[in-house]
C-alpha cells in the first residue's frame, strides 16, 4: 500500500466477496485537505487483472469518526455569548452549536422555527439512504449526489418521489415521520421544493430551527461514527451516513462557515 509515493503508518484493509463481488474496505490513516483519486490495481501471479479508480474521496484521518459523545449543556456564558449575538444581529437568528468530541451544547434562540429551504436535503437523503440501506447503487447515487453536492431541487424531488415509491406526497409523510423519530420537534416539510414539475402554490412552508439542525447533523455524525442514534434505528447504516457527510464535504458552494474554518466542513 503507497499513497502519494510512501506507505501510510496506519492502514486496514478488508475483503469481502459477497454474490460473487468483491468488496474492498480501507481505511488510511491520512488526512488531506482537498480531494485525492485512489486506485486500486488486483494482481493475478504478479500481473494486473484489473483495476478501479475512484475520485474525489477525502481522507479525514483517525480520529474523525470517533465515537460521538452525547449531548450535554455547555457553560451558561457561553450561552449568554450566544444569545447576545443572535440579539445583535439585526435579523431574526437562532444559534445552536454542539461539539462533536465533548457533547457540549451552546444555545441562543435556538428554538426559533425559521424557514428551512435548502437545509432539509439531508433529512431526505438520509432517509433515501436508509430505506436502500447498503446497497447504494449507480442508479440512486446519480440521484442524491446533486441533490446535496449542488442543492438541486430538481434532484431532491426525484429523492423525494424514489422514498415514496411514486408518490412526492407519500415521501413527504415518510420524510415528516423520520424528524419525528429523530426528535426534531420543529422541523416540517410541507412537499416537493418548487420547480416546474412541482410548481406549488404561496411560499414555502419547509420549516425547522437552530436546535433541530443541529440534532440532525449529529445524528448523521453519530450514526457514521459510533453506529448508533435515532438515524441508525431508522436504517442509517455507517456506510452509508458517510457517504452522506462525504457529499455534504463537497458541496459546490461555500456557505458562511467554510471559508473561514482551517479543516472540512461538511456544508
Amino acid at each position: 500500500m503507497r499513497f502519494a509515493g510512501r506507505r501510510p503508518r496506519r492502514w486496514t484493509a478488508a475483503l469481502r466477496c459477497p454474490a460473487g463481488r468483491v468488496r474492498l474496505t480501507l481505511q488510511l490513516g491520512v488526512r488531506t485537505s482537498s480531494p485525492v483519486t485512489i486506485r486500486v490495481v488486483a494482481l493475478r501471479q504478479g500481473a494486473p487483472a484489473g483495476s478501479a479508480r475512484v475520485t474525489g474521496i477525502r481522507l479525514l484521518g483517525v480520529r474523525a469518526f470517533r465515537p460521538a459523545a452525547t449531548a450535554r449543556v455547555g457553560p451558561a456564558a457561553a450561552s449568554r455569548r450566544a444569545a447576545e449575538l443572535v440579539r445583535s444581529a439585526g435579523f431574526p437568528a437562532g444559534v445552536s452549536v454542539q461539539c462533536a468530541t465533548s457533547g457540549v451544547v451552546v444555545r441562543g434562540r435556538a428554538d426559533r422555527t425559521f424557514t428551512a429551504a435548502s437545509t432539509l436535503k439531508a433529512g431526505i437523503v438520509a432517509l433515501a439512504l436508509a430505506r436502500d440501506r447498503g446497497t447504494v447503487d449507480r442508479g440512486l447515487y446519480a440521484v442524491v449526489e446533486p441533490a446535496v453536492v449542488d442543492s438541486s431541487n430538481d434532484a431532491a424531488n426525484r429523492v423525494l418521489v424514489r422514498v415514496g415509491g411514486g408518490s412526492a406526497a407519500r415521501g413527504t409523510r415518510r420524510v415528516n415521520a423520520l424528524f419525528r423519530r429523530a426528535g426534531l420537534g420543529s422541523t416540517h416539510l410541507d412537499g416537493p421544493y418548487r420547480t416546474a414539475a412541482f410548481p406549488g402554490s404561496g411560499p414555502s412552508r419547509k420549516l425547522t430551527s437552530a436546535d433541530d439542525l443541529r440534532r440532525l447533523a449529529y445524528l448523521i455524525h453519530r450514526a457514521a461514527s459510533t453506529g448508533d442514534g435515532a438515524l441508525h434505528r431508522a436504517g442509517l447504516g455507517r456506510h452509508d451516513a458517510r457517504l452522506l457527510l462525504g457529499l455534504m464535504l463537497r458541496a459546490r458552494y461555500p456557505g458562511v462557515v467554510r471559508p473561514g474554518a482551517p479543516g472540512p466542513v461538511a456544508h
